[in-house]
């Protein structure tokens, strides 16, 4: 039994479920679920969703419907409806109103109790236990609810990876990474296309549903026409109509709730019956797709092609790890693939960066811990957990001893003495911040790590930074400058071993962060309820990468800004103890400081600042 499936679901929990089943048999259809996908395509749109932008007065004027709009926003509701209606065929043709509109408070009501439900039994249970469960089941949602990353990340990936498995998709399938990728782009084009146009006319005539309106079309393929989406060559579109589409009947064996495997996640077509095709959950062909394909090659394709895809994720992760820091620090202080000699023997460390007395240790590892989380047992977990993130932490341990405890800590370039690249030396009184990347969203479980105390992978003070290569790249691009990036992982690390802030993301932690300046503040900030973060934390980092906004900076006056800039600058020796004191000011302190500097005549030579700085 998985983990999250241990948590017991309350009768009142499973009642709805067998309650939507039963109106699903009442006026189940697809034109239903094509309502559906179409609210939830709305509601995920960053544009929809801004202020003032009155898409709610067309698309959902009375109260209880925005109410129900809102109670929906974070969950996968289209993609859970489809899940029930391959179980519950039926198709009766175009809902009306109402009936959508009840589907849709049934699926509000069920939402609102689900999780919730889950927190109440953890309670029950041992709390490590209840802790590694409630940790899951929230990530197993929020991954299927959300595509974790932006746009440019997914494209990124997918020519840093996904590309280089073009001849055995083709081989294997019929159709090739690519040809997956601009029929996915295009397709969702034309959808976003046809609601603009849909809501515009119902904005001028004074309709009130404008996504009931022809929805199954809009999200309708035609496979006698493969133009309409885009697509020349009509035997990779036929043939990725057949490995991306499931049909009524198909649905996984024990499919019932919301942390059930559901086939719309990875067949995000369905099959009508009639000739015709429906886009279930017109997101996933664009921000799921790299899930879909690796599911097709990892579960199809030989063990040699499955090995090199392997290679190759790894490769990419650790490649782009070393670029985002290298944009950040200075090229002298970063290092790739470096080996020391420690115990009598050579060991590698794959980025080493060292700036100032702040030396990060980082590991990357591909494997994949976060998607399994849910489906393993305990047990089972931590062997994953074991073969995949223990050997990292043990990596970062060894050369975390290595480096205070030799009075002079030497890399080299290769196993050999022959080629020294940096030092590091314990008069210096470094400080180790250990940094382990992954290749996979981890919600919850990144950012929570005291949820996985029980499984022993920690030694006491010995949590990693353990963060998503694609929140690193957002990391490391808000935080462009090295000490707000040093600064903001040793806040985040001492939080972490404090257990102080609770949070669905590592974005979460990163804005609030930048709007606080630090994580010393505990409830005093506006955003934070006791030590839960809100999602609305994220709205400036969204809107910069999904609608063009300012990109977000850390909320600190220019005078300490430049007092940063200019020890950056110089460089002697212990300044980032220097800029970590000015970053981690409490806010009274910072308006102090910052009062004198606005007095004082600032020296961009990096020498001391006369007021002591």
């Amino acid at each position: 039994m998985s983990i999250a499936a241990s948590l017991p679901v309350p009768a009142r929990v499973r009642a709805l479920e067998e309650r939507m089943a039963q109106k699903l048999h009442e006026y189940g259809s697809p034109e239903l679920v094509a309502n559906l996908a179409v609210l939830e395509t709305i509601i995920q749109s960053p544009s929809a969703m801004a202020p003032g932008s009155g898409v709610w007065d067309v698309v959902a004027p009375a109260p209880a419907e925005y109410d129900i709009v809102g109670r929906l926003a974070n969950s996968p509701f289209a993609a859970y409806a489809a899940g029930l209606l391959l179980d519950n065929w039926g198709d009766h043709g175009e809902p009306s109103r109402g009936q959508t509109w009840e589907f849709l408070g049934l699926l509000a009501d069920y939402v609102d109790r689900f999780q919730p439900s889950l927190a109440g039994a953890a309670a029950g249970m041992p709390a490590d236990e209840a802790r590694l469960a409630f940790s899951s089941s929230s990530l197993k949602i929020q991954n299927d609810a959300n595509p974790q990353s932006y746009l440019g990340q997914k494209l990124d990936y997918h020519f840093g990876v996904l590309s280089h498995m073009n001849g055995p998709l083709l081989d294997r399938y019929g159709f090739s990474a690519d040809f997956a990728l601009v029929f996915s782009m295009e397709l969702t084009d034309r959808i976003k296309t046809c609601l603009r146009l849909q809501y515009d006319l119902a904005s001028k005539d004074g309709a009130k549903s404008p996504f009931c309106a022809d929805s199954r079309h809009i999200l309708g393929i035609d496979p006698e026409h493969p133009g309409e989406c885009g697509m020349q060559d009509r035997k990779m579109f036929e043939n990725l109509l057949i490995h991306l589409s499931c049909s009524p009947g198909d649905q996984v064996e024990g499919f019932r709730d919301l942390l059930s495997d559901n086939i719309i996640f990875k067949k995000p077509i369905i099959n009508t019956g009639d000739g015709r095709f429906l886009v279930a959950k017109p997101d996933m062909l664009l921000y799921k797709l790299d899930l879909i394909l690796e599911r097709l090659i990892l579960d199809g394709c030989d063990d040699g092609v499955r090995d090199r895809f392997t290679k190759r994720r790894a490769k990419h992760l650790e490649e782009k790890t070393h670029r985002l820091v290298s944009g950040v620090f200075p090229k002298d202080c970063v290092f790739k693939n470096v080996y020391y000699y420690y115990k009598s023997k050579w060991m590698e460390l794959d980025i080493l960066v060292i700036y100032d007395n702040k030396v990060l240790i980082m590991e990357s590892k591909s494997g994949d811990v976060a998607s399994q989380a849910v489906r393993d047992g305990r047990r089972d977990m931590i062997g994953r957990i074991d073969g995949i993130m223990k050997k990292a932490l043990k990596q970062c341990k060894t050369a975390r001893e290595y480096i205070l405890s030799s009075g002079e800590a030497v890399f080299y370039a290769d196993a050999s003495e022959d080629r020294p690249l940096a030092r590091v030396h314990s008069s210096d009184a470094p400080e180790v911040l250990p940094v382990l990347t992954v290749l996979r969203p981890l919600g919850t479980i990144g950012t929570n790590l005291r949820n996985l105390e029980s499984l022993g992978l920690f030694d006491e003070g010995g949590y990693p930074w353990l963060v998503y290569l694609y929140d690193l790249d957002v990391v490391t691009t808000v935080l462009e400058e090295p000490a707000y990036l040093v600064h903001y992982i040793q806040e985040r690390l001492a939080a972490q071993a404090d257990d102080r802030y609770h949070a669905a993301s590592e974005q979460m932690l990163l804005s609030y962060y930048v709007i606080n300046g630090s994580f010393s503040n505990d409830s005093d900030g506006p955003w934070a309820f006791h030590t839960y973060l809100s999602p609305n934390l994220m709205d400036d980092i969204e809107a910069y990468y999904s609608l063009h906004g300012k990109k977000p900076k850390p909320r600190i006056s220019e005078e300490i800004a430049s007092q940063v800039r200019d020890l950056q600058k110089g460089r002697r020796p212990g300044f980032t103890n220097i800029t970590g004191q000015l970053l981690g000011l409490p806010p009274e302190y910072k308006a102090m400081i910052t009062k004198i500097l606005a007095r004082t005549p600032g020296d961009a030579s990096g020498e001391a600042h006369p007021c002591g700085f």
